[in-house]
């Protein structure tokens, strides 16, 4: 499997709002990802608001065509520069992905709810390239950000595009000021037209001395530029785009000079951050990584049925019996999304502080905590692995055997502790006069009394 697209995919969202994704079927590797740039196709929503169309135009070569389509599938054209030797000559492409609607009467796959078709556009109208269809939407579009019923997405870099359009200026005119200030525009007689002359060091540049206060090389204007101020400014325009791109909330802690900070601050920080950004996680989740997910097992389920029925190795193992008719739920362990759920983690420490406090006045507060619960939420929130903590059944075999352990040692302590008492009363001498046939003859007369 080849997922290199995503990376890219990540990039268009900061810089251009949307990133589509295309998961395809590969027969070496199984799955490649190819990731779209912005300006190449267009995205239509469906009726709930997710996109389920695709349209993108992209070039190819020749040679390329006659590999993914084959010689009889291309336009007459395309077939004629192949023969004519021609293999790199470019040719304009269009793609489609749609919703396939009219399954009765479509010439695509007719249990396929997406259809495909790509086509030359310079070509015959009526001839396509190829039509198939897709048994899940294979494109993935991300979007930073969606006002109202908008197709595409806003992102940060169309936030900062002014102040990223005025550094790039701002930073010409320092350039400019600094060379005036080293390599001024210099003024010189007119007798020095045609003579030699150099602002070079160490150079020479001969001058008569009839006129020697107008003589000579000059600077044409006194050039001071405030290049301190500028550069404080340039500095403020940075600072604006790197809030813009949440740099200050990835790096709050690494950017920030403060040598005492409490740990509590830290938290407060890190829960401020990711409520900045939850909504951006929750849609990446919703539009990139869940249907990339579904999309990638539903083509990897489908390479094994076959594999299943023969007993050949599968890219996935046969789904055992307990899983019949059973929704999985794919967690995610990405770094932002175990930041998010680790959140919830705040919480719970700050209940069992609050326990501990309650529970120096009022001990039995103490039962209203369940720690194995504790420990199951807590593992999950911080992405712990899942052998590092044991079941529930194991918990409660490891702590029946220590309490019959505890039991047998409790009892061989009683047993032993009756034996040392019974051999010190076999050694009494209950016949002579002593204090304890002093105490038996009292019983015995009392009961005798009674």
């Amino acid at each position: 499997m080849r997922y290199a697209g995503e990376y890219l995919t990540y990039e268009e969202l900061g810089g251009f709002g949307t990133g589509a994704l295309c998961i395809l079927e590969d027969r070496e590797d199984l799955i490649r990802a190819y990731a779209y740039t912005a300006g190449e196709y267009m995205l239509a929503n469906a009726d709930w608001g997710s996109v389920n169309t695709l349209y993108r135009e992209f070039p190819a070569t020749v040679g390329q065509l006659v590999q993914w389509f084959g010689i009889d599938a291309v336009s007459p054209e395309v077939r004629g520069q192949w023969e004519r030797g021609n293999p790199d000559q470019w040719i304009l492409i269009a793609h489609a992905i749609e919703p396939n609607d009219d399954r009765a009467s479509s010439p695509f796959t007719k249990d396929a709810p997406f259809r495909s078709v790509y086509w030359e556009v310079n070509g015959p109208r009526e001839r396509s390239l190829s039509r198939s269809g897709f048994s899940e939407f294979p494109v993935m579009a991300a979007r930073w950000q969606v006002t109202g019923t908008d197709v595409y997405g806003r992102s940060p870099g169309m936030e900062a595009l002014p102040d990223v359009k005025m550094l790039q200026v701002q930073q010409k005119r320092k350039a400019q000021a600094i060379d005036k200030l080293v390599n001024p525009p210099m003024t010189a007689p007119t007798s020095l037209r045609n003579e030699p002359a150099s602002v070079l060091p160490g150079s020479i540049t001969y001058v008569d001395a009839i006129n020697t206060q107008q003589a000579g090389f000059r600077p044409a204007y006194e050039v001071n530029p405030r290049v301190g101020e500028l550069a404080a400014d340039i500095n403020d325009t940075q600072t604006r785009i790197e809030r813009a791109f949440y740099a200050d909330l990835f790096l709050m802690l690494a950017s920030s000079d403060r040598r005492q900070i409490t740990a509590r601050e830290v938290e407060e920080r890190h829960e401020e951050k990711l409520l900045a950004l939850g909504p951006v996680l929750e849609r990446l989740h919703d539009e990139l990584l869940s249907p990339l997910i579904d999309r990638t097992f539903a083509i990897m389920v489908r390479a094994s049925v076959d594999r299943w029925a023969v007993g050949e190795a599968a890219p996935v193992p046969p789904p055992p019996h307990e899983l019949a008719d059973v929704d999985l739920k794919v967690e995610l362990i990405s770094t932002l999304a175990q930041a998010q759920r680790a959140v919830g983690l705040a919480g719970i420490e700050r209940l069992l502080s609050l326990t501990a406090a309650v529970a120096g006045a009022k001990p039995e507060v103490g039962d209203k905590i369940d720690g194995d619960q504790i420990i199951d939420e807590a593992a999950d929130m911080l992405g712990t692995p899942a052998s590092v903590v044991l079941p529930d059944d194991k918990v409660a075999e490891i702590r029946t055997q220590r309490a019959q352990r505890e039991a047998a040692i409790t009892a061989a302590a009683a047993a032993q502790q009756g034996a040392e008492i019974a051999k010190t009363a076999s050694g009494i001498d209950t016949e002579g006069k002593n204090a304890l046939t002093d105490i038996i003859g009292a019983v015995t007369g009392s009961n005798a009394a009674v």
